[in-house]
């Protein structure tokens, strides 16, 4: 188990800057409360984490500025759970950096009512991957769930990392709930995942 959290302010300038990480073989838990800017190229990440099962919040601000940044990041690995709650503010302001990015079998993404994301190349992207049953020598789709009542500036992605195996017995779902929530861009997902939108009274548009 390992847990990482910010109650200050972090400001970076390098190559794959990095806020607050967790890293474990079980649970990964980060936070951030605080305010956390960071500028560079590279795969950087504001608050991430990754471990058998994640747990990534931020109530506080996140800036990133830089090529291929996140400004939230979470994988799990196994069949567990990636989940990441964001109640503040993410901003990821280059052109192809994201929001807020999940990946693992099952990944639930909450952006609460007071929740504020833009991500220059998509706000969310809810990426769930295959499982293989060594029993039946098939693979399993994940499921990747993305719940908004607040604000998101960006498209709203999901897609299978590794592709659609031939024997996947079931495919990879993509659920997003608009709960009085606005998405100012799209709901996209590729060819290998089954999707399922709900408004609930939210809009989606171009913006």
């Amino acid at each position: 188990t390992s847990t990482a959290r910010n109650y200050g302010t972090i400001q970076g300038a390098a190559t794959n800057p990095v806020g607050v990480y967790a890293s474990a073989i079980g649970t990964a838990t980060a936070s951030n409360a605080g305010t956390i800017n960071l500028t560079g190229d590279g795969a950087g990440i504001g608050v991430g984490a990754r471990g058998a099962t994640v747990n990534v919040t931020n109530t506080g601000t996140v800036t990133t500025s830089g090529a291929y940044m996140a400004g939230l990041f979470g994988r799990s690995s196994t069949a567990a759970t990636t989940n990441i709650t964001n109640s503040g503010t993410v901003t990821a302001a280059a052109a192809n950096g994201g929001g807020i990015y999940g990946t693992g079998p099952i990944v639930n993404i909450i952006n609460t009512a007071s929740g504020v994301v833009t991500g220059g190349s998509g706000s969310i992207a809810a990426v769930a991957t295959n499982t293989y049953d060594a029993g039946t020598k098939t693979y399993n789709g994940g499921q990747a769930t993305v719940t908004n009542a607040g604000t998101l500036n960006g498209n709203v992605t999901s897609y299978n990392r590794f592709g659609r195996p031939v024997r996947v017995v079931l495919p990879n779902t993509f659920v997003v709930n608009n709960n009085g929530g606005t998405i100012n861009g799209s709901i996209v997902g590729d060819n290998n995942v089954s999707a399922g939108i709900f408004l609930n009274g939210g809009t989606v548009g171009a913006g």
